[in-house]
């Protein structure tokens, strides 16, 4: 299946491709500064005239819909779309959600990925952590309500975090009525979500180069999963930033 993809640089620049994290968008979930200055490519490695392709993932953004699905199958709708935009390889980029399914892609076609750099996510298999949050937002009455304060407002019981609060708010959009929609699918996410999460890794060890940066001040603490990234990616840098959350790391 294609996914949505929003592209910037150069057409004769090296693909780039950046895959969000979970309740991300290709739009809003790289800390995007007007379109023009993505902080997290300066964690890409060296190099100006980036083609930065942006994907919305399944069931996100402006991508289809997709009741069922998995790492291996959002792996291969990504290197569909890439291969569709006429490119035979790339570097992949991928934070939370989005470096788990760059991981596996990197495993699964190891030709297709030239170098990997994961944000604050590991091989690990985790509880479903932010399953309360998914439900906590499917029994927001976006649908009723006029105000976000409001909505910002009984969020925070859940999400004490403001800036965490605002990056979920990005998927939300007016519906022409004064009220508000989602813009991601939740019942599908909510479906899905421990499928990914509670999934390890597929296939055989990736043999490229890839680049792990963790938060130090992450809650899920994937610095500690040392050995189980070498175990996949034997070429593998690690690396803490200090005091730098799981949000944080894309600023």
């Amino acid at each position: 299946m294609r996914l949505h993809a929003l592209t910037d640089g150069p057409e004769d620049g090296r693909p780039l491709v950046l895959l969000h994290g979970l309740l991300g968008s290709a739009a809003s979930g790289w800390n995007v500064d007007g379109g023009e200055s993505i902080p997290a490519l300066s964690l890409c490695g060296p190099g100006e005239g980036w083609r930065v392709i942006r994907i919305d993932l399944p069931n996100h953004g402006d991508s289809p819909r997709q009741a069922t699905f998995s790492l291996a199958s959002v792996a291969a709708d990504v290197k569909e779309t890439v291969e569709a935009l006429g490119y035979v390889s790339a570097v992949f980029c991928g934070h939370s959600l989005g470096g788990k399914v760059a991981m596996q892609l990197a495993c699964t076609f190891p030709t297709f990925v030239e170098r990997l750099v994961v944000l604050d996510m590991s091989p690990r298999a985790f509880p479903p952590f932010h399953l309360f949050l998914l439900r906590a937002c499917k029994d927001l009455p976006v649908a009723t309500v006029t105000d976000l304060a409001q909505l910002d407002e009984e969020l925070a019981v859940l999400a004490p975090k403001a800036r965490d609060r605002a990056y979920v708010f990005t998927n939300l959009e007016p519906d022409g009525a004064g009220h508000f929609r989602w813009r991601c699918d939740l019942d599908n996410l909510i479906e899905n979500y421990r499928v990914v999460s509670e999934a390890g890794l597929s296939g055989p060890p990736y043999p490229g180069e890839a680049r792990f940066v963790m938060g130090g001040a992450s809650p899920f603490k994937f610095w500690k999963d040392e050995a189980l990234i070498k175990e996949y990616f034997p070429n593998a840098t690690i690396e803490t930033l200090a005091g730098i959350d799981h949000l944080g790391i894309l600023a």
